[in-house]
């Protein structure tokens, strides 16, 4: 009996400790996207100076293939790193400010003043939301 109670106890752990890393991540599914909040709370810890890390991951690729973005603030710089696909793992761009802004239908979060892009501009588009 102990070794029953030992294992649904330990399936339980696995399945609490699963379910939960998914409520820190921001998951884009079609045109839904789940825990929209934590972009905000994003916004929010870098406009106060505190450091703060936002996951975002992209179901919507080309033939299904999913995206995983990390984006930390250490106080001073936000990274954007690419997680998966795998082949753009360990690319990192700097950048030194959050803008948010507010159009008709959409809320924009933006990283302004980067460095390392691949792109001729110095931002780069974190999330649109519709509001």
């Amino acid at each position: 009996m102990r070794k029953i109670s030992i294992y649904y106890l330990s399936v339980l752990l696995i399945l609490v400790t699963g379910c939960s890393n998914q409520d820190n991540v921001v998951i884009i599914d079609g045109d839904k996207i789940k825990n929209i909040e934590l972009v905000n709370n994003f916004y929010s810890n870098v406009q106060n100076n505190e450091s703060s890390t936002l996951v975002i991951e992209n179901r919507n690729g080309i033939e299904g293939q999913k995206s995983t973005l990390t984006y930390k603030f250490d106080g001073n710089n936000i990274s954007y790193e690419v997680v998966e696909p795998k082949e753009n793992k360990d690319f990192v761009i700097t950048c030194k400010k959050i803008e948010k802004e507010n159009k008709k239908n959409i809320t924009s979060y933006n990283l302004t003043k980067c460095e390392n892009t691949l792109f001729e501009k110095d931002s780069l588009s974190i999330i649109e939301i519709p509001n």
